[in-house]
């Protein structure tokens, strides 16, 4: 038996799945294969996840979490939650790796308990645009929720093993990816193996910006018919904002099956006045007021994805949907009509990428080889700002570069070396500048002593794996001769600060 799960931890809704002698199973929560991508905090020690998390957040929101997958982004940001049952009491300080810690934990405990056998080994997906500090950090969490064995694998390819899990002769899968966070394309030709040729996306569009573009959406709509202002801040702004955003999201949903939903809702117009709004929406307003914009912007990145790959649509043998998102009707219609083709919909396109990563790990009957590229260039800060490139868009993983550094002062012990990361596509040059992301900071202590410091040559291997994230392989000193130095003092740690080192 297979003893792998298949975790699709999405930002706001997760599946996990299991495959076992050809057969895939899926978890279920509270009776449902997705659960909502949230906690609530009653106490330390009660904690309620998915639908129950989100029930008790309408109450009280500052005591749950939602959409922690998005705080990876940012490894030091953090929220505070309130215990319910003690709102006194010291808050807990929430990173995005803590919260998916929690939650990749309760989702292992859960699966243990529901198929009787204790999961230890997991394939987790992610977004393929998540830069390495991303990556790490999902598997980090993952290993600190109590897996010993996590294989870390890109949504779009998860995918695409379901679409090309028969195909023995190559084909390529245009993956159209519209989950809750994230929106990814990818064109994978799968056959005896599976690579990735080219990728795209926007990690700032997903379900998630749907619904709060349909919020806007109805806040500038009562304005005009009601002349109120919902969202200015008042007592009761926090109140007005859940009711909006249920409102849009019912409306999201139901309008991607029937043509037409009623909403009524109350919200308060002043502290103490109460005013019922009712609505009858449809899907052709949805489309023409929210929509078609996001649609018009979907459709660009998947014509970039294939002048990357340098294709024509004629090349494209499936279109392969997945992500909740991608059941929008004028979504689907938008990539067809840029097509020219129907996009598969045989598969249940909230699960696919659950179901692709249970394979990956399934029982050894089915697995192919993967290969891919860089995704974004990896380098360093140097001189003024100034990104250096030691990796590039391209690469095929894994992937290393070697790079010397020295100390700029005589008396120099310690170097700093800030990494960064630069979209694919990006013209940017200094680390400051919009589409170049810091990732880490290494500190290397305890420089060998020498007459002149600014002589010492720090040599650095670094690696993009192929899960995708980054190593610091090896390090070597020489001195000014180039004769090697011993080493087996330096200490190498990663910290939040910068400065001290040149390029050489």
């Amino acid at each position: 038996m297979s003893d792998y799960l298949g975790i699709d931890l999405g930002t706001t809704n997760s599946v996990v799945s299991h495959f076992n002698n050809g057969q895939l199973r899926r978890v279920k929560f509270d009776n449902q294969e997705i659960i909502p991508s949230a906690m609530f905090f009653h106490s330390a020690d009660k904690i309620y996840y998915g639908n129950m998390a989100l029930r008790r957040m309408h109450q009280y929101p500052h005591s749950g979490i939602k959409l922690f997958k998005r705080m990876l982004y940012n490894p030091q940001s953090f929220k505070e939650i309130i215990y319910q049952n003690s709102p006194h009491s010291q808050p807990l300080q929430l990173t995005g790796k803590l919260a998916s810690t929690m939650f990749l934990t309760y989702l292992r405990e859960h699966s243990s308990t529901q198929f009787n056998v204790d999961f230890r080994k997991a394939v987790v997906t992610v977004p393929d645009n998540f830069n390495t500090t991303q990556v790490e950090l999902t598997k980090l969490a993952a290993i600190d929720a109590g897996f010993h064995d996590v294989i870390m694998l890109k949504e779009p390819i998860a995918a695409s093993i379901v679409y090309g899990l028969t195909s023995q002769v190559d084909k390529n899968i245009l993956v159209y990816d519209f989950g809750g966070g994230t929106f990814d394309v990818s064109i994978i030709n799968i056959g005896q193996q599976c690579e990735v040729i080219a990728t795209g996306g926007d990690s700032n569009l997903g379900g998630e910006d749907i619904t709060l573009d349909i919020v806007q959406y109805l806040c500038e709509k009562i304005e005009d018919d009601y002349n109120l202002f919902l969202l200015e801040p008042s007592e009761k702004f926090e109140h007005n904002q859940r009711i909006l955003y249920d409102a849009a999201e019912k409306l999201k949903i139901s309008l991607s099956e029937f043509d037409e939903q009623e909403v009524c809702f109350s919200v308060y117009a002043s502290d103490n006045n109460v005013v019922t709004i009712n609505y009858n929406i449809t899907r052709q307003e949805l489309e023409d007021e929210v929509l078609r914009a996001i649609n018009g912007k979907a459709t660009q990145i998947v014509r970039k994805v294939l002048r990357d790959a340098d294709l024509l649509v004629d090349d494209i043998d499936i279109v392969a949907l997945a992500g909740g998102s991608s059941c929008i009707p004028v979504l689907q219609q938008g990539i067809a009509n840029a097509l020219g083709k129907s996009p598969h919909t045989t598969q249940s396109l909230a699960t696919v990428v659950a179901d692709g990563a249970a394979i990956r790990g399934g029982d050894g009957q089915i697995q192919k080889v993967i290969l891919e590229n860089v995704i974004h260039d990896f380098g360093v800060r140097i001189g003024d700002a100034t990104f250096d490139a030691l990796i590039k868009v391209g690469q095929r993983l894994p992937a290393k570069a070697v790079k010397c550094y020295r100390p700029t002062a005589a008396n120099q012990r310690v170097i700093n070396i800030d990494i960064f990361a630069r979209e694919s596509g990006c013209l940017a040059t200094r680390t400051f500048e919009d589409g170049i992301t810091f990732l880490d900071n290494i500190r290397f202590e305890n420089l060998p002593e020498c007459d002149d410091m600014t002589k010492l040559c720090l040599e650095i291997t670094f690696e993009i794996n192929k899960e995708y994230y980054l190593n610091k392989l090896e390090t070597k000193l020489y001195d000014v001769a180039g004769n090697e130095i011993c080493s087996k003092n330096l200490k190498c740690i990663s910290v939040n600060q910068s400065g001290g080192a040149t390029c050489i």
